[in-house]
């Protein structure tokens, strides 16, 4: 029986691979290890995503009903394509410091109609003051502009060639962090890999403004210009052939030097009331950038397909879910490239999945490629406050209209109203949404381990 149990013992061993490696959600480098005194890891990838989704207008469908329902308005494409480089260095025992910057070749955004027309126009009759462009308008549609323009100097707006509106390019943002892991199933097979970790996004990337025109020839900045702090936790524990994992995270951002506010370029023909810039209650801390923060759960597993540890080769499928909430907040969002400054959007939940290879081909040399599908709620695109706009029926004198279909309004002081505001966008009646959008994520790497 003894010598049974060896032989079974010793089949498993050659079947099933040990606990010679974590997943790679939990991969740490590692330093001053016995026969290994210094650990490095060297990623170099490609990425590229396409966003596809609707934006919607509500709209009041009048007496009787008098209900809020919405109306295809846009339809709105943007690709990112992008560059990566990322270092992994060890600096103790399951200790590692990493850096990685992301050079942007390409971003770009294009709209178009949802009409049979292709012109991308959405009629209003109002400025964004709230003023009416014809006294009749309302009832008539006499006097009805677009609301955003055909045409633009360079390039045009929702061309037949499909030629984007908006191109952006460069240096990414640089980030730095820290990885630990607290326990490593490597040294010890009876504990899982738990790995905490807090990485930092510096705002090194040029400031992204809105107001000026892009193209081919002369590309727009991207930096969001915002610190951005991320802390994150994650486990997994190899089974024989299977290594579940689940990582939790939180971002946190704070704004860092030189970020952008719409009363940097203010224009009445985007703001209800550029006037109200850098008074006492719109200083530029409340009418400028609002980031978002977001937290989120990753869960999947990776399935060893074929390992040979003689040879140092293993190839491996990741299969992973996911689910990060994003909060509300004022930044360059779907209508920015059209509105041409930064807009107000409600939080909304990502969700998607993953597939992804792992191929080891040295023990210095693993590749990878992932495809990753991902979905997000409706959510608002142009959702600014007025501030203090309160029903007035009795008033003789309209100051600064806030109207919809249902009730007239009026602002008490006009001093009260938020410049940001635009009373064709942002009015409850008015608002434009985004629904169905999908994002499309391939990457492409390689990973050089020393």
């Amino acid at each position: 029986m003894r010598r049974l149990r060896a032989v079974v013992v010793v089949g498993l061993t050659a079947v099933v691979p040990r606990y010679a490696h974590a997943a790679e959600l939990t991969r740490v480098a590692s330093s001053f290890d016995e026969g290994h005194p210094f650990g490095l890891f060297v990623d170099l990838g490609f990425e590229r995503t396409q966003r596809l989704e609707s934006i919607v207008r509500e709209v009041h469908t009048g007496p009787p009903d008098n209900l809020l329902t919405t109306a295809p308005a846009l339809r709105y494409a943007s690709q990112d394509l992008r560059l990566s480089l990322d270092l992994h260095a060890g600096l103790w025992h399951d200790i590692e410091f990493h850096y990685g910057i992301p050079l942007i070749f390409a971003q770009s955004e294009e709209w178009w109609s949802s009409s049979a027309s292709g012109a991308v126009g959405i009629n209003t009759c109002v400025r964004p003051d709230g003023s009416l462009l014809n006294p009749s308008c309302g009832n008539t549609g006499n006097g009805a502009v677009s609301m955003f323009p055909t045409t633009a100097p360079t390039p045009p707006i929702g061309t037949t060639s499909g030629t984007p509106q908006v191109q952006r390019g460069g240096f990414g943002n640089m980030r730095f962090g820290m990885s630990w892991a607290a326990f490593n199933q490597v040294r010890d097979e009876t504990k899982p890999t738990w790995v905490v970790g807090l990485e930092y996004e510096a705002p090194t990337a040029d400031r992204l403004d809105p107001s000026v025109l892009t193209s081919d020839a002369s590309r727009g900045a991207i930096g969001d210009r915002i610190h951005k702090y991320q802390l994150c936790s994650a486990f997994s524990r190899r089974i024989g052939v299977v290594d579940p994992y689940v990582k939790v995270n939180v971002t946190l951002p704070y704004r860092g030097p030189a970020w952008y506010s719409n009363c940097d370029s203010p224009d009445p023909t985007r703001m209800a009331a550029p006037a109200n810039c850098g008074l006492t209650e719109w200083s530029r801390d409340a009418t400028g950038i609002q980031a978002q923060y977001n937290a989120g759960i990753t869960a999947g597993s990776e399935f060893v397909v074929f390992d040979q540890p003689a040879k140092k080769q293993r190839f491996t499928l990741d299969a992973r879910a996911y689910s990060t909430y994003f909060s509300p907040g004022r930044y360059y969002n779907e209508l920015s490239g059209l509105t041409r400054k930064l807009m107000y959007s409600g939080d909304y939940v990502q969700v998607g999945g993953s597939i992804a290879l792992l191929a080891g081909v040295a023990d210095y040399l693993t590749l990878r490629a992932r495809a990753t599908l991902s979905y997000e709620t409706d959510h608002t695109l142009s959702n600014e406050s007025i501030v203090n706009c309160i029903p007035d029926p009795d008033a003789t004198v309209v100051v600064n209209v806030c109207e919809s279909n249902l009730d007239q309004y009026v602002v008490a002081n006009p001093d009260k109203v938020n410049p940001n505001f635009d009373y064709r966008m942002d009015l409850v009646g008015r608002q434009l949404r985004a629904t169905a959008v999908y994002l499309f994520n391939v990457q492409i790497s390689a990973s050089f381990n020393f």
